[in-house]
């Protein structure tokens, strides 16, 4: 006897749509055999061939761009804080307009974004000891001192 005939016999024989069965906490559970895969679906086999992957959604350019100019501005800060603070301002602004468009990246615009809030703080940081050390009139009297004795030698 074919395994589709005892299904087919076994359904008939059942034939309702659904069985009340009495739990020892007096619930009813419903169980609908109206879309079980015994039944005769046409489409019952075809529907494991038909599945595809899920799609990624795509980084966004200027999710990379604000990763990309945190780790340079990250790695300049402390001492090339100049080009360090300019690249963290524009690292920031890309990656605020990705967290705004909502595209793709938002991973990368917020890693980004974070590098450039750090570099900022290192490279304010950074400026703020260049300008106090070069206001003070010692350290421009050292500086010359140093300056007079590397042109001595020459």
């Amino acid at each position: 006897m074919d395994i589709n005939k005892i299904i087919k016999i076994h359904i008939r024989i059942i034939h309702i749509k659904t069985i009340h069965i009495r739990t020892h906490r007096t619930r009813t559970i419903q169980i609908n055999y109206q879309n079980t895969p015994y039944q005769n679906n046409p489409n019952q086999y075809n529907q494991y061939q038909q599945y595809q992957a899920p799609v990624q959604p795509q980084s966004n350019g200027m999710a990379v761009g604000a990763l990309i100019c945190g780790i340079i501005g990250f790695i300049l800060s402390c001492c090339l804080w100049y080009i360090a603070i300019p690249l963290s301002i524009a690292g920031l602004v890309l990656g605020i307009l990705v967290l705004k468009n909502k595209k793709g990246g938002k991973t990368l615009a917020i890693v980004g974004i974070i590098l450039c809030a750090i570099t900022m703080i290192i490279g304010i940081f950074a400026a703020i000891m260049v300008i106090a050390v070069a206001s003070n009139p010692e350290f421009s009297n050292m500086y010359q001192d140093m300056l007079n004795e590397i042109q001595s030698s020459y």
